[in-house]
């Protein structure tokens, strides 16, 4: 038994002197981590886990909260964390603290080349939003500004194809529209074809318009009543976009004024599209037959349109013109806010209606000829002024002389593998519209992007009606022998034939040319 115990013993001794000489090997400053550290580590990792789940349902108050706890917990040097934060921020709309946390982020990263390219492009982003809350007159500086941050990002890591994208657009609004083609083109080479973003660089591309100014997005709907609406059939008709909830307290006030509202246009070219979010469908259909909102809806079930608009709070209105141009947006509802809406539509009903082309009419029945009175004898000096206009006539011309249009040339285009052909138009008799036409306006309200209006406007319409180019504050009679028509995109016809519409806005007279064919010009032979 003793002999047992005392093996026993030693036994044990020789498995403790193991664990000292194994110890004493482990490399200097090795040790087992301090129960704090372990802590800490645990803390940071619920922090970061609570923070993303918070940011993937939205809550994005919450979100912040625990990314700034993560952050604080790494010495407020985490690149995930204030990366989080800033994308975050973004969602809230709190826009300088975007741009505070990316300048922060680019150090943080290190040599995470990608993470510092996000953070750039982020900041790039938001400076052009900034950029382009007026969109009448644009901030060049803060474009300026974008446009470093977006080169900055592809330095860091030229495979971030999506800046080109953005890089491009800044641009065109920029002034510089052949830089930022290219760049929207080395984006198309590599876009998916069925990328929401590739197809709306196309369509820039075709019409960098689309760059300059606030285009609503491409959307399409099924409504409550099994009918499917989308954003190419509403063209030159004015929408109204409510979005909303039945759990949302003010969109719910809001529904009698939106119901007015239906009912006061309705034999107007007015849409009334409600987007519900957030709603169970059975009580969404429940909420709408018992209050009677008989106009057009949908129910987003799958955000897609929220996300297209870019909504974040409710209700939010998008009033979107007869080309398809934002022309007002609000969030929140009270009376100020209905006002606005219901001068919103009507003033873009007024535009609408100037733009349309003129009706044709029954040509009069000649009045009976009668021989001329003998005219009164005048003297001399009468005699002299009597043809010349007063000073009334010379800024307001009798007759606007019906166009002449003709198709000067055609050329087509690569766009990304896409063949786009431009028409080259002109109006055979330029030079018979008067200079006041032309001349500087500035009682007029401008009728495009950043520019001093003048009286005239210009419009190529297809043959069924459809507006494909529109010159607005015309500058120069020289222009209208230099007209444009770019070839429709993917999925879309070339109008077979075109015409011109030419406005007096002061005068408010329209007149139309004939349609032509859309054809290139056969070559002149030497």
């Amino acid at each position: 038994m003793k002999r047992s115990y005392l093996l026993l013993t030693f036994f044990c001794m020789g498995i403790m002197l193991l664990f000292i000489s194994i110890g004493s090997l482990a490399p200097r400053g090795w040790a087992a981590a301090p129960r704090s550290t372990l802590a800490q580590d645990d803390a940071f990792d619920d922090a970061l886990g609570k923070a993303r789940l918070h940011f993937n349902r939205r809550n994005y108050e919450d979100a912040l909260k625990f990314y700034k706890r993560a952050n604080k917990l790494k010495g407020e040097s985490c690149a995930d964390c204030l990366w989080g934060m800033a994308q975050t921020y973004s969602k809230l709309g709190a826009d300088k603290n975007v741009i505070e946390t990316c300048e922060r982020l680019v150090p943080a990263a290190g040599s995470d080349n990608e993470m510092v390219a996000k953070a750039h492009n982020l900041k790039g982003i938001t400076l052009a939003a900034m950029a382009m809350e007026k969109m009448e007159k644009p901030d060049l500086k803060k474009l300026a500004d974008a446009e470093a941050a977006f080169r900055l990002a592809l330095a860091a890591y030229p495979e971030t194809k999506i800046v080109h994208y953005n890089l491009g657009i800044t641009l065109i609004r920029l002034g510089r529209e052949a830089e930022g083609i290219q760049e929207l083109k080395a984006y198309v080479e590599d876009a998916d074809e069925d990328s929401e973003s590739g197809e709306e660089a196309r369509k820039i591309i075709a019409n960098p318009r689309r760059a300059r100014e606030n285009f609503a997005p491409d959307f399409s709907v099924t409504t409550a009543a099994g009918e499917y609406i989308d954003s190419d059939e509403l063209r030159g008709k004015i929408v109204l976009v409510d979005f909303w909830g039945t759990w949302c307290p003010p969109c719910r006030e809001s529904i009698p004024a939106l119901a007015s509202l239906a009912k006061k246009f309705s034999k107007d070219p007015f849409v009334l599209l409600s987007v519900d979010v957030g709603d169970e469908p059975g009580q969404w259909r429940a909420f709408i037959e018992k209050n009677k909102m008989t106009w057009a809806q949908h129910q987003d079930v799958n955000g897609k349109v929220q996300r297209a608009f870019q909504v974040r709070s409710f209700p939010t209105y998008v009033l979107i013109d007869h080309e398809g141009v934002v022309r007002y947006r609000s969030s929140g509802y009270s009376d100020y806010v209905e006002g606005m809406i219901a001068d919103a539509v009507k003033k873009s009903l007024k535009t609408a209606a100037k733009a349309a082309p003129p009706k044709a009419q029954a040509a009069p029945t000649p009045a009976p000829q009668r021989s001329p009175a003998p005219a009164p004898a005048q003297s001399a000096p009468a005699a002299q002024t009597a043809g010349a206009p007063t000073a009334s006539e010379e800024k307001k011309p009798r007759e606007l002389p019906v166009p002449v249009l003709e198709v000067t040339g055609a050329e087509t285009m690569d766009a990304g593998g896409m063949k786009i052909t431009r028409f080259y138009l002109s109006l055979k008799n330029w030079a018979d519209y008067p200079d006041v036409l032309f001349a500087p306006m500035p009682d007029l309200p401008p009728c495009s992007f950043n520019t001093t209006p003048t009286r005239i406007q210009v419009i190529v319409w297809s043959e069924d009606q459809r507006p494909l180019t529109t010159y607005c504050n015309v500058p120069d009679r020289s222009l209208l022998q230099r007209l444009q028509v770019m070839s429709r995109m993917q999925g879309e016809s070339t109008p077979g034939r075109v015409y011109v519409t030419l406005e007096d806005r002061r005068a408010q007279r329209i007149v139309r040319s004939t349609p032509v064919p859309l054809v290139a010009p056969a070559p002149k032979e030497p």
